[in-house]
């Protein structure tokens, strides 16, 4: 039976914060790949799950490039998994062996602030947006730019005498695509952006607690030199890392000029304080107006709508009345009562403190008509709760995040 764990030694104490710096700036690197590295990493980390190393290397640009690729590459290979975190043993034994007080320290000091930098932040949004190109389909002139690619590259690597066959197989798997291709980040090893659960393993290891970490030293490499990847038999699509990732004082993936993340392909993610966008939101900002704002569905989109075209402005354009304002220390408070469409509404408008990497930040809160006060709008915030039913359904609709 392993032995359980209920402290650590000064020396894996002292390792903690190094770890977690290393991992978030790992997760939040940029720039070019070292291709000739995170192949040799690639291949060792296959032989680790016992599968002979790819044949063939195919190199994109974005993880969007990459996900549509595994699509087509579907056609001449099969996914393979070269590591489950369902059925993690290693995993399980290391967290297995230690105390419950234990485990809750080394994830308030270590796992959770680079989950919330690098994999929260930046892996989820990346996720998400290609969920959402998926769902609005696949322009078919970047399907074949990127079946091209994958062609080109394998055709480069491939024994001559079998090549018509692969091409045609890829031809007619980019054909399906064009109709109906998915999404497949989730079947994806992130690189770089698997740094949320990668520096439990790297700490372990270092620390000399627990054995059997060093089966994950291949994926340790690989994150510190490349982006995603798709593992097939005897194949592997390996993408770029960002060239930009631009964050926040609160560290949230956020730019006023362009986009959060890019990568070299031109492929891009936008978002504002956290919230990912619509492009044409950073890009075309002289096409917000009051009405856009107002017809934006989602909720915190609407959020980033209103502090892109100015809260204050649109409070203006609807005719605020100042109802109440006072001072906590240092920090202006205002109640405002604004007419929309016909329908009054209150808006709670705060700053920020540093506390919360929001200095000087303005929030607008909509809140219930039967405040009066500033102190009472505040005690509303502090007290309520999603399921609310006093507030007016334009509140609900327009201010609610």
């Amino acid at each position: 039976m392993a032995k359980t764990i209920d402290r650590l030694t000064v020396e894996a104490e002292a390792l903690i914060p190094v770890m977690r710096d290393k991992w978030i700036t790992i997760g939040l690197a940029t720039g070019p790949a070292d291709r000739e590295a995170a192949q040799a990493a690639i291949s060792d980390a296959y032989r680790m799950a016992g599968l002979e190393p790819p044949r063939i290397w195919i190199w994109l640009g974005s993880p969007w490039a990459g996900n549509i690729a595994s699509c087509i590459l579907d056609a001449v290979g099969d996914p393979v998994r070269i590591w489950n975190p369902v059925k993690d043993p290693v995993g399980n034994r290391i967290w297995g062996q230690l105390t419950g007080e234990l485990q809750s320290k080394i994830y308030d000091q270590l796992l959770d602030p680079v989950r919330f930098q690098t994999g929260q932040e930046v892996r989820n949004t990346i996720e998400a947006q290609i969920q959402a190109q998926v769902g609005d389909g696949v322009d078919a002139l970047v399907q074949d730019q990127i079946r091209d690619q994958v062609l080109a590259q394998v055709l480069a690597q491939v024994p001559g005498q079998v090549w018509h066959q692969i091409r045609e197989m890829i031809v007619s798997e980019g054909a399906h695509g064009r109709r109906g291709c998915w999404n497949r980040s989730s079947e994806a090893h992130c690189g770089l952006h698997d740094a949320s659960w990668l520096v439990s393993y790297d700490f372990f290891h270092c620390a000399q607690l627990i054995d059997g970490t060093e089966c994950r030293e291949p994926l340790m490499r690989l994150a510190r030199v490349a982006g995603w990847w798709w593992p097939f038999k005897g194949a592997c699509i390996i993408t770029e890392r960002p060239t930009a990732l631009h964050r926040d004082g609160a560290h949230r993936l956020h730019s006023a000029d362009g986009p959060a993340i890019r990568y070299p392909d031109g492929w891009a993610v936008y978002a504002w304080h956290g919230t990912r966008i619509p492009a044409w939101l950073v890009e075309n900002k002289q096409r917000i107006t009051p009405d856009a704002v107002e017809a934006e569905g989602n909720a915190d989109v609407r959020w980033a709508m209103l502090e892109i075209f100015g809260v204050d402005r649109y409070i203006e354009m609807h005719g605020a009345r100042l109802l109440s304002e006072d001072d906590c220390p240092g920090h202006p408070r205002q109640l405002f009562e604004i007419d929309v469409k016909g329908e009054p509404i209150r808006v709670l408008r705060l700053i920020g403190s540093a506390e919360d990497g929001a200095r000087d930040r303005q929030f607008h809160l909509g809140v219930p008509l039967t405040c009066e006060t500033t102190q009472q709008a505040v005690a509303w915030r502090d007290s309520w709760v999603p399921d609310d039913r006093s507030l007016a359904p334009l509140v609900l609709k327009l201010w609610q995040s």
